[in-house]
């Protein structure tokens, strides 16, 4: 078994043009019988057809996505972490948040933390250099180029 090139495509021509999608002409084919498939699919999943059963069960019960976290958090314009913890903690011992829901916010500030310690860190560095206002400039220019 010869196996894939590295950097080189499988179909180097790509799509050719004016290819369709399959999806909608297959939905335009079924499009007429919707209503006897849907009954259909109804009637296998009512007489215990457990595929028919599991079709119904996906569009009738959608998925569990994320819910919006109401959770009363102190003045983000710091970088103290420390105040939000306890708040966070206190959510999920109260059952409004769950732990992947904690996980998600405790990366959020920790980005956020981050982001800010960069920018002091930038500040200080042009702060230092103000004397000299060439070696301004440039990290001046450094700075507007990560952001």
């Amino acid at each position: 078994m010869a196996g894939f090139q590295k950097g080189k495509s499988g179909n180097p021509a790509g799509k050719p043009k004016g290819a369709r999608n399959k999806r909608p002409i297959l939905a335009k084919l079924f499009e007429p019988h919707a209503e006897a498939l849907i009954a259909k699919t109804i009637e296998l999943a009512l007489s215990g057809d457990t595929a028919s059963l599991r079709l119904c069960i996906e569009r009738l019960v959608p998925k569990v996505t994320d819910k919006p976290a109401t959770v009363v958090m102190p003045d983000l314009s710091s970088t103290e972490t420390e105040k939000i913890i306890p708040e966070l903690l206190r959510s999920l011992a109260g059952q409004e948040l769950n732990v992947s829901e904690l996980k998600s916010l405790m990366d959020l500030f920790n980005r956020h933390d981050s982001e800010i310690e960069i920018k002091n860190k930038q500040n200080e560095k042009l702060e230092i250099s103000t004397n000299d206002p060439i070696e301004a400039a440039r990290i001046y220019q450094q700075i507007m180029r990560v952001r």
